[in-house]
């Protein structure tokens, strides 16, 4: 079997999957006018608050993965790889900034004011820990060759309605990072799928590995959205049951 047709077959084994997340209530929520614009905004303090630490493993993951392509003589896919990792410094300071903006913005007329600097400091939620724990179980070229994938193309489905839902409710800004995020990766996609076209070559057998490590990769980097959503209707919640003047 050729490498096309094991492209085709993972990608038709990852179709059920990518449905399954496009039609997640949580994820449609994030991306209907239905939201509350506050619920909203504060679904964005939370995702790039917490962001950080699902951004700050990145550059080095991408690097080591680059030096694996090496290793198993593939340097131009190793360059990419490299470069990517560079790509992605800074990131998390990025998220950072972001959350400071929309804290700052949120804590001019909050009932209940949010500790930004709290967040961003805390520890990784259960989602990262989960999807950053998962990665370190496994080879890292077909792993990291099938979420890359996964997650760039998100920027040509998920994240350009995410991004619209941004400019309608955040005039002054807090999305950054989103932007950036969105302009490149929609560049990378075709380059993580020759990173999934490479893994099949190098040995077909590793196909069902491929699948299932795509399969987890997208519901557990989207269970970030998901989480940070649980926590902004909390926020919001008491946002709006606190009466003026006084804070839990």
């Amino acid at each position: 079997m050729n490498s096309k047709d094991l492209f085709d077959r993972y990608e038709e084994a990852l179709r059920p999957v990518r449905a399954e997340q496009a039609a997640d209530p949580d994820l449609e929520l994030l991306t209907s006018q239905d939201c509350p614009e506050q619920l909203f905004f504060l679904w964005n303090l939370r995702w790039t608050a917490h962001g950080v630490r699902m951004a700050e493993p990145v550059p080095k993951l991408l690097r080591d993965v680059g030096k694996r392509w090496g290793e198993v003589g593939q340097p131009t896919l190793a360059k990419k790889y490299e470069a990517h990792g560079s790509e992605e410094i800074g990131h998390d300071d990025l998220m950072a900034s972001d959350a400071r903006v929309l804290a700052e913005r949120w804590n001019e007329s909050a009932r209940v004011p949010i500790d930004v600097e709290a967040l961003i400091d805390s520890p990784a939620l259960p989602s990262v820990q989960r999807f950053h724990g998962w990665l370190r179980t496994g080879d890292l070229l077909f792993y990291e060759a099938a979420i890359l994938y996964e997650i760039e193309r998100l920027s040509i489905s998920f994240l350009p309605l995410l991004i619209d839902r941004c400019r309608e409710t955040l005039p002054r800004g807090g999305y950054g990072f989103l932007e950036e995020h969105l302009e490149v990766d929609q560049g990378h996609v075709e380059g993580a799928a020759a990173g999934v076209r490479a893994v099949l070559n190098l040995d077909a057998s590793d196909l069902p590995a491929l699948i299932a490590a795509g399969s987890f990769a997208l519901p557990a980097y989207c269970d970030l959205f998901r989480e940070c959503l649980a926590l902004a209707k909390k926020d919001f919640e008491r946002e709006t049951t606190t009466p003026l003047g006084i804070v839990p």
